[in-house]
């Protein structure tokens, strides 16, 4: 029993000791208050590129903040750019993802936005619909502390049930251990399968008003397709200054010019 007791304040020492660390490690730079206080009067009174400029400046010095993302995507909406609206909505939706005003703005500035015609729900394996459904409540920071804390759960569990004799409550602490690991699988595969997918094929939004899409790389190669200001793409590879990019589903899939879309991340 003293064994078991101490597995068990060391287990929570160690989780305890590593939300704390990883907490730090996380910590981005806060906004300057006094900036962030005259951005948000500039946009009040209806000066948005002055807005702007400070957003950018503050979001230049290193700070990742939901709520700066927030107000420049409004900035961007009140001047009718949807493309950088959508842009920073989804910033701000992935520092934050619960927050209901970033997805109410994001959902109207994507329903305003012109996507190219009869494009079909965006296909997606059972992977990719838990890696959505997940990434819906949960920041990458956020998935992968959660992780982390669950695997030691699960190393704490695994000893505890090797310590106890069979029985009753052997078998509970067995259902314990396997729906930790459970979940520590799930978490897994959806922060590597997030991970994977923003270094390999990120996400971007175009903010030409309309791009035609060409089928190789150069002016030349024009298709009779285009995508319009907002529409959101996932980007293939890049050639000089083209980008190889393919529609949600994959039902369009060209080149169009580097500086006509902006990366999410």
């Amino acid at each position: 029993m003293r064994n078991l007791i101490t597995l068990v304040v060391t287990g929570i020492i160690l989780i305890i000791g590593l939300l704390a660390a990883i907490n730090m490690s996380t910590h981005s730079s806060e906004a300057d208050i006094e900036a962030v206080s005259i951005a948000n009067k500039l946009y009040e009174s209806g000066q948005y590129d002055q807005a702007i400029q400070i957003y950018q400046q503050i979001i230049s010095q290193g700070v990742q903040d939901s709520a700066i993302y927030y107000n420049l995507g409004n900035v961007y909406y009140k001047q009718g750019d949807l493309g950088l609206a959508i842009v920073n909505y989804e910033r701000a939706a992935l520092i934050n993802p619960r927050d209901s005003d970033i997805q109410a703005n994001l959902t109207i500035a994507r329903n305003q936005a012109v996507q190219s015609e009869s494009l079909p729900a965006i296909a997606m394996g059972p992977v990719n619909s838990i890696t959505r459904l997940i990434g819906s409540w949960l920041s990458i920071d956020e998935t992968a502390i959660l992780a982390l804390a669950l695997w030691f759960a699960f190393s704490l569990l695994f000893l505890v049930w090797l310590q106890l004799e069979p029985g009753k409550a052997r078998t509970g602490m067995g259902y314990a251990v396997f729906m930790t690991l459970f979940l520590v699988a799930v978490l897994g595969l959806s922060l590597g399968n997030r991970i994977y997918n923003g270094k390999v094929h990120p996400t971007a939004v175009v903010v030409a008003n309309e791009i035609t899409i060409n089928s190789q790389p150069g002016d030349k190669y024009a298709t009779e397709y285009s995508l319009h200001n907002g529409a959101e793409v996932i980007l293939l590879g890049t050639q000089g200054e083209w980008v190889h990019l393919s529609t949600p589903g994959e039902t369009l899939d060209g080149w169009i010019p580097l500086s006509a879309v902006e990366y999410v991340l």
